[in-house]
């Protein structure tokens, strides 16, 4: 059973002061829960949602960086300091969990399991970093195991809460497969199961990620600062050279609206906003939810769009780019 289950408190007050343990034994890398036959049908699944399965944690990890501790621990990492860094760090962000996708990440061996294994060795240097001469159960830990609760919600809790919202499929057998491939991630990345969001069914499931919105997210969004909403609108910046409508302020009522925040938007939308807004929405929720050939279209599109980002030379033309509108907001 999940700590958030017992107490939301609790999680917060013993998860925010333990480190993650990173020295799971290699020979025992998948959980003795994994569902094979299961979690073996995610790659079907992610060819018929690819473009949903995007968007849901796109949008997940911008609310995400609206969390004051979150987004701490995003800009120490100095992969955040301008849009040429952040459009580096979301890409292969997005390449990974593709390539888990696409994958076998329940083979040692695999691409995918190689770069789930770099991802855990990543956070592990973060961590050690930054965690450097404070005490387990007493201060506050960077990358602590309620940290990694809450970052597995960025990635699935949208989409578990509002599926129809990010176009993805209402079955529930859909959504809890992808709540359990999330679930085995998790524990790769060496999340407890007691912290681990996605092992349960559905309505566990989505009973915890309806209560870490209403206490956590869904607060931060209401209110966000600057520096948080200055670091999300550099983000779209970046992805929006290769992800069609990822304007920031369509992008920022598109998240208002899903996690029905009664509060004006704290921005200013004009005319071609709005439009962009109601495309990506008419797009997503009417014509990619419905259609199995608009989905097909869409979903081959963004194969291209991939397919063309593996070229060095597209990546540094976009990168040129992006370093020259840095100076010019500067």
């Amino acid at each position: 059973m999940s700590i958030i289950d017992e107490s939301y408190e609790k999680f917060h007050s013993i998860g925010s002061k333990l480190p993650i343990n990173y020295a799971k034994n290699d020979e025992n890398h998948l959980p003795p829960w994994i569902n094979i036959n299961q979690i073996q049908r995610i790659r079907s699944l992610y060819k018929q949602y690819s473009y949903s399965l995007f968007m849901a944690h796109i949008a997940g990890l911008l609310v995400l960086i609206f969390n004051p501790f979150i987004y701490k621990t995003l800009n120490a990492t100095g992969k955040s300091k301008n849009l040429v860094t952040l459009f580096y760090r979301y890409y292969y962000t997005a390449k990974f969990v593709r390539d888990w996708y696409k994958n076998k990440i329940w083979v040692k061996g695999d691409c995918s399991y190689e770069t789930i294994q770099l991802v855990k060795n990543m956070h592990a240097n973060v961590s050690d970093k930054q965690n450097e001469g404070k005490i387990v159960n007493k201060d506050i830990m960077e990358i602590s195991c309620a940290d990694m609760t809450i970052t597995q919600w960025a990635f699935i809790g949208l989409l578990v809460l509002y599926p129809e919202k990010v176009g993805f499929s209402t079955k529930r057998e859909d959504i809890e497969l992808v709540i359990h491939f999330w679930a085995v991630i998790g524990y790769m990345l060496g999340i407890e199961d007691e912290y681990n969001l996605c092992i349960g069914n559905l309505d566990t499931v989505r009973q915890r990620c309806q209560i870490i919105m209403e206490n956590d997210q869904r607060p931060y969004v209401k209110n966000f600062d600057k520096d948080s909403a200055k670091m999300v609108e550099k983000i779209l910046i970046s992805l929006n050279q290769f992800v069609i409508g990822a304007k920031f302020k369509p992008f920022i009522k598109y998240i208002f609206d899903m996690m029905n925040i009664e509060k004006s938007l704290p921005i200013t939308m004009n005319r071609m906003d709005m439009f962009i807004y109601r495309v990506l929405m008419y797009i997503l929720q009417n014509l990619y939810f419905n259609y199995v050939i608009i989905r097909f279209l869409i979903n081959q599109y963004y194969e291209l769009v991939w397919f063309v980002l593996k070229s060095k030379t597209v990546q540094q033309y976009i990168a040129n780019r992006l370093r020259k509108m840095d100076q010019s907001m500067n």
